[in-house]
């Protein structure tokens, strides 16, 4: 038995599973750049930002993040894992929130290339409810995009004569 405290081995306490929160930041529908209008029929990948937080240092990934992907008429899924960017160096206080973004890539088939018209893009992490989290209510996140038809170019050669 110890005779006092400095003799006493320190057992590290993990915090429960249900501290982590995962959330859906953003939805990026991509053609050529970010920034240009979507085209239809074009070639499309969607990028979701996916984050978590959780307040024990010792949680620096999740694996097996699942997301669903609802676009148009079709669903797709995936899974990674996702790790953390904490820095021991930056805590505060004996406290912290480990925080990371990561991206989960989506190539759109050929066959289901949007038409022309409005869409709804609708992102789910963790749609099976497979890990507990603190809060099951910011797993979703939805954006309403339009593809628009272009016009193709009609190349007219008009031959300009000097003697005429």
């Amino acid at each position: 038995s110890p005779n006092s405290w400095t003799d006493v081995e320190l057992v590290k306490v993990y915090q429960p599973i249900n501290d982590i929160d995962l959330t859906v930041k953003d939805i990026k529908v991509i053609q050529v750049s970010e920034d240009l209008p979507l085209v239809a029929k074009k070639k499309t990948m969607v990028r979701v930002d996916v984050g978590f937080t959780s307040s024990d240092p010792n949680i620096d990934h999740v694996d097996n993040i699942e997301v669903k992907l609802e676009f148009g008429n079709f669903t797709l899924s995936q899974s990674q894992t996702i790790k953390s960017n904490y820095d021991p160096r930056n805590v505060q206080d004996n406290f912290s929130i480990t925080y990371c973004k990561d991206a989960f890539i989506f190539f759109i088939a050929d066959n289901d290339l949007p038409i022309a018209g409005n869409y709804n893009i609708k992102a789910i992490v963790d749609p099976r409810n497979q890990i507990q989290e603190k809060d099951e209510n910011n797993n979703e996140f939805s954006k309403n995009m339009g593809f628009q038809n272009v016009r193709k170019y009609k190349l007219l050669y008009i031959p300009s004569y000097p003697w005429e």
